[in-house]
């Protein structure tokens, strides 16, 4: 039986340049917090995500309560909160809890529409 990969790394401010900024492609950050239960809630979603997404999309964790200035930097205000980076842009941002599909639909349109982008540029 094949073991399904999932990775979601946890970052603080030491790495959040390497690992978020300076990586080419999307990143999705989870700002959560152990005592949270919304962001309890969303664990499963965000492991499941990031099995399906294994070989196109980063995905990182940031604890909220260690790493405040993070959260303020990225206007981190509710929990749990999702921050969508591109080639070390934020292109998008969830706040509060969330469903699978929606995290899925948001992942699938920044795919497509970095695809084209890059098609785009290929081109000239």
């Amino acid at each position: 039986m094949n073991k399904i990969k999932s990775k979601i790394n946890q970052i603080g401010e030491n790495n959040f340049s390497k690992n978020v900024l300076r990586h080419k492609g999307l990143v999705v950050v989870e700002f959560s917090s152990k005592s949270s239960g919304a962001c309890h809630m969303v664990a499963p979603i965000m492991k499941k995500t990031s099995e399906k997404y294994y070989n196109d999309v980063k995905f990182c964790k940031v604890d909220y309560d260690t790493y405040m200035e993070l959260s303020e930097k990225y206007r981190v205000n509710e929990l749990p909160s999702v921050v969508v980076f591109n080639n070390g842009r934020v292109v998008d941002m969830i706040k509060g809890i969330f469903s699978d599909k929606l995290i899925d639909n948001k992942i699938k349109i920044l795919k497509r529409n970095n695809i084209i982008a890059e098609e785009k540029d290929n081109k000239m």
